[in-house]
């Protein structure tokens, strides 16, 4: 046995004096005893890897091994590192496509899987195998955000049931109502520059609103619990109080008049 438990190698015979017949024994015997040493896994402490094969290898130093390509992701044997996949038809795959990701592995029955696709740089797809058994891959939503400058942001961003959205020039806050009587209702700026609040069920041109002043609605508040009941001015309203106070100046100049007879007469 060339080496020790620590790695360290030992002569198999004492040193030959000097001037003395060198036994056959024990000239044979170094020699092969360098030949099983050679031909064995160089320790760590000898500047080897402790390994015969590269997968050892890489297990004894603690590397990770890096770009494995994937053909089956229900049976490839992973190792901590990067990976990728290629193709339409890779069986476990998260989608078809072209896949690099990360191998979390803890031991061969649990592993965690992430992925993501060449055209989004975003972490998206997670797989875990829990206990020997391989789970199904989960989106986390990679493709779901915004990850640059000009994306488009659409759907639901704040809340369950509240949209910021931007359309036809015009930026707005919807707020939905789902269920029975759903309605959807925006509050933005309107194209005349003033805050506007607005019904847009089914509407492709929301915050339509063009009533002048610091607050639109297009529904006219009808009961004291609706919005501006108490300061609400359409021109229905204008009309009225403008005929009511000529009817009121016409009475006031009747009554002017008939003093003034009056007047006439006492003199």
């Amino acid at each position: 046995m060339p080496r020790d438990g620590g790695g360290i190698y030992t002569r198999p015979f004492p040193p030959v004096e000097s001037e003395t017949t060198i036994s056959s024994a024990v000239e044979n015997g170094i020699m092969a005893d360098l030949e099983t040493d050679l031909n064995a896994a160089r320790p760590i402490i000898a500047g080897g890897t402790g390994a015969t094969t590269v997968a050892a290898a890489r297990t004894s130093l603690q590397t990770e091994r890096a770009m494995q390509v994937v053909t089956n992701y229900d049976s490839h044997v992973f190792e901590a590192g990067s990976f990728t996949s290629s193709g339409s038809s890779i069986p476990g795959a998260p989608a078809a496509g072209t896949f690099g990701g990360t191998a979390l592995v803890i031991d061969a029955n649990n592993i965690v899987l992430l992925a993501s696709d060449v055209n989004n740089t975003l972490v998206r797809w997670v797989r875990r195998k829990v206990a020997g058994a391989w789970g199904t891959w989960v989106d986390t939503g990679g493709g779901k955000y915004v990850a640059k400058t000009g994306d488009t942001m659409t759907g639901i961003l704040v809340g369950i049931r509240t949209r910021y959205i931007r359309t036809d020039g015009l930026y707005q806050v919807q707020y939905e109502r789902t269920g029975t009587n759903a309605r959807v209702y925006g509050l933005g700026v309107n194209s005349q520059g003033h805050l506007a609040l607005d019904d847009v069920t089914g509407s492709t041109t929301p915050l339509t609103v063009t009533t002048a002043g610091n607050l639109a609605s297009s529904v006219a508040p009808s009961t004291g619990t609706h919005l501006c009941n108490k300061t609400y001015v359409d021109s229905t309203l204008f009309a009225a109080r403008d005929a009511l106070e000529q009817q009121i100046s016409a009475l006031r100049a009747r009554v002017a008049a008939l003093e003034d007879a009056g007047a006439a007469r006492v003199r």
